[in-house]
Formats: structure tokens, C-alpha cells, sequence
């Protein structure tokens, strides 16, 4: 009687595992087709600005970024000012040479920096 017990108790067990792998294999999947895209639009956006003529190529606006603060490029943000109807900007940070963060804000439009930020404000800038 004994091992009768056991083996309903080994195939439960294997049936709860097989379903909760079945659900979790299915959460998985669920998450990776909702999961949103946001790289997409603006990637999108900065190609035809920049083909129009509308914007400054990230290439360059990161080649002047950290030659003029003297450090490297660690993450970019495009922000869209559809709220504000403020144009729209590059958020970079960089870390400098000496170790220090700062975050520049530069106009897509013109390259140009329109807010300094961070650690480093006055010191890493020529």
C-alpha cells in the first residue's frame, strides 16, 4: 500500500512541475511579445531628422560631447518635447577622465549644449 502512495505521489509531483513549467514558459513568452519597444521610434525619428536635414547626427553631437568635456559616453536619451513643444533633446551622460558624472542636455537641431548638470559642472568643460 505503501508504494502505492509514492508513486501517486511521484506522478503528482511531476504533473505539478510539467504545468508550472507549462505557465512559466507561457509568462516568458507573454512578457518578451509586450515587452515595448522604445528604441525603435526614436531610432526611427533621429534617422529621418537628421536625412532632412532637421537634426545633427548623434555620431558627431557625442564626438563634440566628449571632446569638450574631456570624458566618454555612457547612455543617451532622446527626449521629445511633444508636451511642451520644446524641441527635442539629447540627454548624455558622461563620466570624465577624473572619474566625475555629468549630464548634458543638447538641442538635436543645432548640436549645441543647452544645460550642464552633475559633478563636473565648470570644471570638465574648456
Amino acid at each position: 500500500m505503501e508504494h502505492t502512495f509514492t508513486t501517486v505521489g511521484t506522478i503528482a509531483k511531476f504533473y505539478c512541475v510539467r504545468i508550472l513549467s507549462i505557465h512559466l514558459i507561457a509568462v516568458i513568452a507573454l512578457c518578451l511579445l509586450t515587452a515595448p519597444t522604445y528604441g525603435d521610434d526614436d531610432q526611427d525619428w533621429a534617422l529621418e531628422a537628421v536625412q532632412a536635414g532637421k537634426a545633427v547626427s548623434l555620431v558627431e553631437i557625442m564626438r563634440s560631447v566628449e571632446q569638450t568635456y574631456n570624458g566618454r559616453v555612457y547612455e543617451v536619451i532622446l527626449e521629445h518635447g511633444d508636451e511642451t513643444n520644446a524641441p527635442p533633446l539629447y540627454r548624455i551622460n558622461i563620466v570624465s577622465s577624473d572619474g566625475k558624472l555629468m549630464e548634458i542636455l543638447i538641442d538635436t537641431a543645432t548640436g549645441d549644449p543647452v544645460g550642464v548638470g552633475g559633478q563636473g559642472i565648470g570644471e570638465g568643460a574648456n
